[in-house]
């Protein structure tokens, strides 16, 4: 698990605790994985829903150099553990394709 990567969604977590968020509450975590081509993104969701994701694929642009996004969705408590080894899970996944993982993201629980 790399090191800077836990370091970075702990810091995220700890703000959103700070802000006066449950983080003990269950609730869909959105992580994006970007692409070059359609193609490479309807395989990645492919296996991401094989996997239990619910997935959305979309032409975004928000990257340029890869402007396929897939949002790959699970319910869980987020957790620094369960969010860096999700990233680094689906980022493997990502790389193999050809891809890469371009972060994550929730709303508070309800």
């Amino acid at each position: 698990m790399s090191a800077d990567l836990r370091a970075e969604n702990e810091t995220v977590l700890r703000r959103m605790a700070d802000r006066g968020d449950d983080l003990s509450r269950v609730r869909f975590v959105d992580f994006t994985a970007v692409f070059v081509d359609q193609p490479s993104a309807f395989a990645f969701s492919q296996k991401a829903a094989a996997m239990g994701y619910m997935v959305h694929v979309e032409e975004s642009g928000t990257v340029a150099s890869q402007p396929w996004d897939v949002v790959a969705t699970r319910k869980m408590t987020p957790s620094v553990d369960e969010i860096t080894d999700t990233e680094v899970s689906l980022g493997s996944l990502a790389k193999a394709l050809g891809g890469e993982m371009d972060g994550w993201g929730c709303l508070e629980s309800e």
